[in-house]
C-alpha cells in the first residue's frame, strides 16, 4: 500500500511534504507510510486520499494498473447544431470528473454548451481551422496549434468563422 501512495503522489506531482501537510500529518508519519514500515489507520488513509484528492474506492481498484484503449466507435457521442463532441469519460478511474473529447465545429457555426457549465477547468488545443472562442465578454482568435485553458463556470461560447470544420481536442479537470 505504502508504494502505491507514493506512486500516486508522484503522479500527482505532490512532494511528501506538500502531501503531508494537506492530510495534516507529519512528513516523517508519511515517509513511514509510503515505505512500508507502518500502516496507516483507516483515519489516516482517509485523510491522505482526501489530500490527493482520490476516494478509497478508486484508490483501492485495479483500475490504475490497467490500460483503457477505446476505439472512436465506442466513445460517447453528442450531436450539437454544428457541432459533434466524441467524448471519453474517465468515471472509472482515479481520473472521476475527467474527460477528453474532440469537439468537431462546422463553418460559420456558434456553440454554446450550458450544460458544461459546473465546476472544474478545461483545456483545449486547436487541432484545425480556427474558431473565436468568448470567455465572459473577453474573444480570443485561435488558430490551429492555439491552445487556451479557463474556469467551466464562465460563460464560453465557440465560433468557427472559417470556411472548413475546425477541431478542438479538449481535457476536463474537476477543480
Amino acid at each position: 500500500m505504502g508504494r502505491k501512495l507514493m506512486r500516486l503522489r508522484q503522479d500527482r506531482g505532490l512532494s511528501q511534504r506538500e502531501l503531508a501537510r494537506r492530510a495534516e500529518m507529519t512528513n516523517s508519519t508519511l515517509s513511514m507510510i509510503e515505505q512500508g514500515k507502518v500502516s496507516p489507520s483507516v483515519a489516516s488513509l482517509e485523510r491522505i486520499l482526501s489530500a490527493i484528492p482520490i476516494s478509497l474506492e478508486a484508490f483501492f481498484s485495479n483500475s490504475t494498473a490497467q490500460v483503457g484503449v477505446y476505439k472512436e466507435q465506442e466513445l460517447a457521442r453528442v450531436d450539437l447544431p454544428g457541432s459533434t463532441i466524441l467524448m471519453l469519460g474517465l468515471s472509472e478511474t482515479t481520473l472521476a470528473g475527467c474527460y477528453l473529447a474532440k469537439q468537431v465545429i462546422q463553418p460559420g457555426a456558434s456553440v454554446t454548451i450550458n450544460w458544461l457549465r459546473r465546476s472544474g477547468v478545461i483545456a483545449a488545443m486547436v487541432a484545425k481551422g480556427e474558431v473565436k472562442v468568448t470567455i465572459d465578454a473577453d474573444v480570443h482568435l485561435l488558430r490551429e496549434g492555439d491552445c487556451l485553458h479557463f474556469n467551466l463556470r464562465r460563460s464560453h461560447s465557440i465560433l468557427n468563422p472559417g470556411t472548413m470544420p475546425a477541431e478542438l481536442i479538449c481535457s476536463s479537470l474537476p477543480e
